[in-house]
């Protein structure tokens, strides 16, 4: 789906509507047995396994409707990113901010706020509370509640996309140094050591640190190609490897477990699950 997708209709799409394909299968293909595990996976005392008891469903809605917010999201989302609809050039230039200087260094950049992933979130959210019939009571305390939950995974979050920010433009001084990426790649092309063994720990290191597939690919992909170029090693497959530890990265980030833990009230087990 990945691959089909990304050849039909670009490069935003896969991971959006391939993702969704690949649940689908993942859950039909659970759902067969036959390629499940005999034995299923515990943690080894009762206190331990308690991370694993999740909130229930309110009420006695159909489990279809939590879907339903989900499905919102990617689908507008997708309209969004269609070039040929008016919706594109609509939220693409509606409320769009320029940036062109940042402590006295030219710089440019153009926030799009209804263009952004996040705008989208927030109508998942919004669609969420009319399709649940939240009472203003209750969506008071959902606010408060979820605020006292991310409070502090926030910080850690946002260190984290803070280093990745400053890796991905480092190349931007007024000294014009390469940037840290390109720097270290051509440092690590005299290596006597084929670089195709090694490229897919880098898009893994990258997932680990940031918690996206595509903020790893971001910040490595230039230091992966320039290392491929630099090491006579074929580009494709280096760029395909750093995909491929970028996703493996991705299951044990900890970007990823801190915001799961958060959502689910188990604050404080990082370390436990990450084990």
């Amino acid at each position: 789906p990945y691959g089909g997708i990304a050849l039909l209709l670009g490069p935003e799409f896969p991971a959006l509507v391939g993702t969704a394909i690949g649940g689908i299968a993942m859950v039909l293909i659970t759902k067969w047995g036959k390629f499940n595990p005999k034995k299923n996976w515990q943690f080894k005392t009762k206190q331990e396994s308690k991370i694993l008891t999740l909130p229930q469903f309110p009420r006695n809605l159909p489990k279809w409707y939590a879907f339903v917010p989900y499905g919102i999201v990617m689908g507008t989302l997708i309209l969004s990113r269609l070039p040929q609809l008016p919706f594109n050039k609509f939220l693409s230039s509606t409320l769009a901010i320029d940036f062109t200087h940042f402590v006295g260094l030219p710089f440019t950049h153009s926030l799009k706020l209804f263009y952004s992933p996040g705008f989208f979130l927030l109508i998942g959210a919004l669609s969420a509370l009319f399709l649940f019939k939240v009472s203003s009571k209750d969506l008071k305390k959902i606010i408060q509640k979820t605020g006292k939950r991310i409070s502090k995974p926030s910080l850690a979050l946002i260190f984290l996309i803070l280093t990745a920010q400053l890796l991905l433009f480092s190349g931007m001084n007024t000294r014009e140094r390469p940037s840290i990426p390109v720097f270290a790649a051509e440092l690590v092309s005299q290596l006597p050591i084929p670089w195709v063994l090694v490229a897919p720990f880098v898009g893994m290191f990258g997932a680990v640190v940031t918690g996206s597939v595509t903020v790893s690919s971001l910040l490595f992909s230039d230091f992966q190609a320039q290392t491929a170029l630099l090491s006579d090693s074929p580009g494709l497959v280096v760029l395909a490897l750093q995909l491929l530890g970028g996703a493996a990265g991705n299951m044990i980030a900890l970007h990823n477990i801190i915001a799961v833990l958060a959502a689910v009230d188990k604050k404080g087990k990082e370390g436990l699950v990450l084990k």
